[in-house]
């Protein structure tokens, strides 16, 4: 099993998982190391509003008020990322990480740190329907200095969903770990629809898998 630090620019990493507290485990760690390697860090709430997930960033040790000051950190909500535009353009999105990892250069840091609750889309049939697409488009274009963290509840998608997931991300966090993806496949091959869909079943035989 990997620790968090292990998490490097250009890693394209999924975190599933069920509870609140599973959640904060991994991505309080995963920020509080960004800003350690002077990355300015995004972080994108949905489900948990901007006063709590700054709370649990506050609980977990991080100066929050100094990262938001030297705007190291940034949290936002989803009509100022993903909907920002208003109707969600999967291009757009990857265009703009893509520059904001060069304004955070430009700006005297080492990269961009990138974490999104992406149940954002669940609200939304249209962006739900692009998510797929998005995430191959996103992994396509990756940055060499973003380190991205997607976040997906499994007791909110669907199978179907978590399948692309898995199968799009190198790295997944699941199941109290974090590994290499042993299912990662191409976008295009995911994106044809001719893989078989997949679980996180799959990928543990030594856990209490069937609880994720």
């Amino acid at each position: 099993m990997e620790h968090v630090d292990s998490i490097q620019p250009g890693d394209h990493v999924a975190l599933f998982f069920r509870t609140r507290a599973e959640q904060f485990s991994w991505v309080c760690p995963f920020v509080a190391s960004g800003l350690q390697r002077n990355e300015r860090v995004l972080y994108i709430a949905h489900d948990n509003s901007v006063p709590m997930v700054l709370s649990k960033f506050e609980r977990s040790g991080i100066d929050v008020n100094t990262a938001r000051a030297t705007d190291a950190l940034r949290v936002v909500t989803r009509n100022e990322s993903y909907q920002k535009h208003g109707i969600f353009e999967p291009q757009k999105m990857v265009d703009s990480l893509v520059a904001q990892v060069d304004h955070a250069l430009a700006d005297g840091f080492s990269g961009l740190r990138a974490s999104g609750e992406m149940t954002w889309a669940i609200d939304t049939p249209h962006a739900l329907a692009q998510l797929t697409g998005y995430e191959a488009e996103l992994h396509e274009n990756f940055a060499a200095k973003l380190t991205g963290l997607c976040q997906y509840d499994v007791t909110r998608f669907a199978p179907a969903v978590v399948s692309d997931m898995i199968r799009i991300h190198p790295k997944i966090i699941a199941n109290g770990r974090l590994s290499e993806n042993p299912l990662h496949a191409k976008p295009q091959e995911v994106l044809s629809g001719t893989l078989p869909e997949v679980s996180l079943n799959h990928l543990f035989s030594d856990g209490p898998a069937d609880n994720l």
